[in-house]
Protein backbone atom coordinates (compact mmCIF):
# COMPACT_ATOMS: atom_id res chain seq x y z
CA UNK A 1 0.00 0.00 0.00
CA UNK A 2 2.99 2.30 0.58
CA UNK A 3 3.93 2.09 -3.11
CA UNK A 4 0.49 3.21 -4.24
CA UNK A 5 0.07 6.95 -4.56
CA UNK A 6 -2.93 9.18 -5.13
CA UNK A 7 -1.29 10.13 -8.43
CA UNK A 8 -1.20 6.43 -9.47
CA UNK A 9 -4.84 6.00 -8.51
CA UNK A 10 -6.12 9.12 -10.26
CA UNK A 11 -4.16 8.40 -13.43
CA UNK A 12 -5.48 4.81 -13.65
CA UNK A 13 -9.03 5.99 -12.92
CA UNK A 14 -8.84 8.94 -15.33
CA UNK A 15 -9.95 11.40 -12.66
CA UNK A 16 -8.19 14.42 -11.24
CA UNK A 17 -6.99 14.79 -7.65
CA UNK A 18 -9.81 17.20 -6.79
CA UNK A 19 -12.39 14.59 -7.79
CA UNK A 20 -10.59 11.94 -5.77
CA UNK A 21 -10.49 14.12 -2.66
CA UNK A 22 -14.14 15.05 -3.11
CA UNK A 23 -14.95 11.39 -2.42
CA UNK A 24 -12.13 10.14 -0.19
CA UNK A 25 -9.84 11.57 2.46
CA UNK A 26 -6.93 9.36 1.42
CA UNK A 27 -6.03 6.07 -0.25
CA UNK A 28 -6.83 4.16 2.94
CA UNK A 29 -10.41 5.38 2.93
CA UNK A 30 -10.66 4.37 -0.74
CA UNK A 31 -9.33 0.92 0.18
CA UNK A 32 -11.83 0.57 3.05
CA UNK A 33 -14.69 1.61 0.79
CA UNK A 34 -13.65 -0.80 -1.97
CA UNK A 35 -13.31 -3.72 0.43
CA UNK A 36 -16.60 -2.96 2.15
CA UNK A 37 -18.54 -2.70 -1.13
CA UNK A 38 -16.91 -5.85 -2.52
CA UNK A 39 -17.77 -7.85 0.58
CA UNK A 40 -21.34 -6.50 0.65
CA UNK A 41 -21.89 -7.31 -3.01
CA UNK A 42 -20.55 -10.83 -2.61
CA UNK A 43 -22.54 -11.63 0.54
CA UNK A 44 -25.81 -10.18 -0.76
CA UNK A 45 -25.49 -11.85 -4.16
CA UNK A 46 -25.10 -15.26 -2.55
CA UNK A 47 -27.13 -14.99 0.63
CA UNK A 48 -29.36 -11.98 0.13
CA UNK A 49 -32.53 -13.90 -0.65
CA UNK A 50 -32.45 -16.08 2.44
CA UNK A 51 -34.96 -15.05 5.08
CA UNK A 52 -34.03 -17.16 8.07
CA UNK A 53 -30.88 -18.21 9.81
CA UNK A 54 -30.59 -21.94 9.26
CA UNK A 55 -27.82 -24.39 8.41
CA UNK A 56 -28.17 -23.63 4.70
CA UNK A 57 -27.77 -19.90 5.33
CA UNK A 58 -24.69 -20.52 7.49
CA UNK A 59 -23.20 -22.71 4.75
CA UNK A 60 -23.78 -20.06 2.08
CA UNK A 61 -22.30 -17.31 4.25
CA UNK A 62 -19.30 -19.43 5.25
CA UNK A 63 -18.66 -20.48 1.65
CA UNK A 64 -18.87 -16.86 0.49
CA UNK A 65 -16.41 -15.70 3.14
CA UNK A 66 -14.06 -18.59 2.42
CA UNK A 67 -14.09 -17.85 -1.33
CA UNK A 68 -13.52 -14.13 -0.71
CA UNK A 69 -10.54 -14.77 1.59
CA UNK A 70 -9.15 -17.33 -0.83
CA UNK A 71 -9.30 -14.72 -3.62
CA UNK A 72 -7.35 -12.31 -1.41
CA UNK A 73 -4.69 -14.99 -0.77
CA UNK A 74 -4.41 -15.74 -4.49
CA UNK A 75 -4.20 -12.08 -5.53
CA UNK A 76 -2.05 -10.84 -2.67
CA UNK A 77 0.23 -13.80 -1.86
CA UNK A 78 2.80 -11.68 -0.02
CA UNK A 79 0.52 -9.32 1.89
CA UNK A 80 -2.71 -11.19 2.64
CA UNK A 81 -1.66 -11.78 6.27
CA UNK A 82 -1.49 -8.01 6.77
CA UNK A 83 -4.87 -7.58 5.07
CA UNK A 84 -6.77 -10.20 7.07
CA UNK A 85 -7.19 -8.09 10.25
CA UNK A 86 -8.65 -5.26 8.15
CA UNK A 87 -10.87 -7.67 6.26
CA UNK A 88 -12.05 -9.23 9.51
CA UNK A 89 -13.45 -5.92 10.77
CA UNK A 90 -15.19 -5.14 7.47
CA UNK A 91 -16.51 -8.68 7.05
CA UNK A 92 -18.01 -8.81 10.54
CA UNK A 93 -19.68 -5.43 9.94
CA UNK A 94 -21.20 -6.70 6.70
CA UNK A 95 -22.32 -9.99 8.23
CA UNK A 96 -23.91 -8.23 11.19
CA UNK A 97 -25.67 -5.83 8.84
CA UNK A 98 -26.82 -8.82 6.79
CA UNK A 99 -28.36 -10.53 9.80
CA UNK A 100 -29.88 -7.27 11.04
CA UNK A 101 -31.55 -6.68 7.70
CA UNK A 102 -33.33 -10.01 7.72
CA UNK A 103 -36.21 -11.25 9.76
CA UNK A 104 -33.64 -13.28 11.68
CA UNK A 105 -33.46 -11.00 14.68
CA UNK A 106 -37.19 -10.94 15.24
CA UNK A 107 -37.80 -14.61 14.46
CA UNK A 108 -34.93 -15.88 16.57
CA UNK A 109 -35.03 -13.07 19.12
CA UNK A 110 -31.37 -12.54 18.23
CA UNK A 111 -29.81 -9.63 20.01
CA UNK A 112 -26.91 -7.59 18.74
CA UNK A 113 -24.38 -9.55 20.79
CA UNK A 114 -25.44 -12.87 19.30
CA UNK A 115 -25.45 -11.40 15.82
CA UNK A 116 -21.87 -10.16 16.29
CA UNK A 117 -20.76 -13.50 17.74
CA UNK A 118 -22.22 -15.50 14.84
CA UNK A 119 -20.65 -13.08 12.37
CA UNK A 120 -17.30 -13.42 14.13
CA UNK A 121 -17.51 -17.22 14.17
CA UNK A 122 -18.29 -17.30 10.46
CA UNK A 123 -15.29 -15.16 9.63
CA UNK A 124 -12.94 -16.94 12.02
CA UNK A 125 -13.93 -20.39 10.74
CA UNK A 126 -13.21 -19.35 7.15
CA UNK A 127 -9.88 -17.78 8.12
CA UNK A 128 -8.88 -20.87 10.13
CA UNK A 129 -9.60 -23.01 7.09
CA UNK A 130 -7.74 -20.71 4.66
CA UNK A 131 -4.68 -20.48 6.92
CA UNK A 132 -4.83 -24.23 7.60
CA UNK A 133 -4.85 -23.74 11.36
CA UNK A 134 -7.05 -26.80 11.81
CA UNK A 135 -6.82 -30.38 10.67
CA UNK A 136 -10.56 -30.38 9.95
CA UNK A 137 -11.72 -30.42 6.34
CA UNK A 138 -13.83 -27.50 5.16
CA UNK A 139 -16.94 -29.70 5.37
CA UNK A 140 -16.11 -30.83 8.94
CA UNK A 141 -15.32 -27.27 9.98
CA UNK A 142 -18.69 -26.13 8.64
CA UNK A 143 -20.43 -28.93 10.54
CA UNK A 144 -18.70 -27.87 13.78
CA UNK A 145 -19.62 -24.24 13.13
CA UNK A 146 -23.28 -25.16 12.67
CA UNK A 147 -23.16 -27.16 15.90
CA UNK A 148 -21.84 -24.13 17.77
CA UNK A 149 -24.49 -21.84 16.33
CA UNK A 150 -27.46 -24.18 16.61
Amino acid sequence: MNNITIKNITEKANVNRVTFYAHFDDKYQLFDDMIYKTICKDIYEKAGKLQELDRNHIEILYTSIHAFLNTIVENCPYSYIKLFPLLRIKMIDVLKMHSDSKTIETEMKMDSFRSIMISSMLYEAAEISILKKSNLSQKELLKQLNNFIF
